[in-house]
């Protein structure tokens, strides 16, 4: 499943036992997906667990989400634009969501289970961040502000005491790597 399912900023960082109010299609196809799971839970006695992810990223993805732009620029030492907020965003590594779904296999419970690093940041803080796990010196280009992008954060503690799952990667420490990993690679700005 994914962060997307919560939306309401009064409430965070969301816990699972909080409603679920997607405002996306995405949102609401992930959480439509765990109601058929827990559907499938009640009707045949099934353990079947949600694993809300926060936002994901890794090594050479191919998408122009902005993360993923940021990282590839940082790569290729061109400066960073920027439309910072006030917002924070949490962050998983996908070497951590894959973490958390083998630690989940074989652990009793079902029910939603929030999966994240404990990390959020705005725009700008992220843009730093990758610039200084690639030692990108080009400065970064204030586009304004754009305020449209709610925060989205949430707690892992039901993950962490009924799944034993905890982050393995700050997120420098995850940007590190991908740094190392992109290593001679073709990389292209935008795709």
């Amino acid at each position: 499943s994914s962060i997307s399912v919560y939306s309401d900023e009064d409430l965070l960082p969301w816990t699972e036992d909080q409603a679920a109010t997607p405002i996306s299609m995405y949102g609401i196809a992930k959480l439509s997906s765990e109601m058929i799971g827990e559907w499938y839970a009640n009707r045949y006695g099934m353990k079947v667990k949600s694993l809300r992810m926060a936002h994901l990223f890794g090594a050479l993805e191919k998408n122009n989400y902005m993360i993923n732009i940021f990282i590839r620029k940082a790569y290729l030492n061109k400066p960073l634009e920027v439309k910072d907020s006030l917002s924070k965003r949490e962050f998983l590594y996908a070497k951590d969501a894959a973490l958390a779904l083998a630690t989940s296999l074989f652990k009793e419970g079902h029910g939603p289970f929030n999966i994240g690093s404990g990390e959020a940041f705005t725009n700008l803080e992220v843009a730093k961040k990758i610039n200084e796990a690639f030692d990108n010196r080009q400065d970064i280009e204030d586009k304004g502000v754009d305020e449209s992008i709610p925060s989205s954060y949430f707690s892992g503690q039901k993950a962490k005491e009924l799944l034993g799952f905890e982050h393995q990667y700050s997120f420098s420490e995850a940007l590190e790597e991908i740094r190392r990993e992109m290593e001679g690679h073709d990389v292209q700005e935008v795709y």
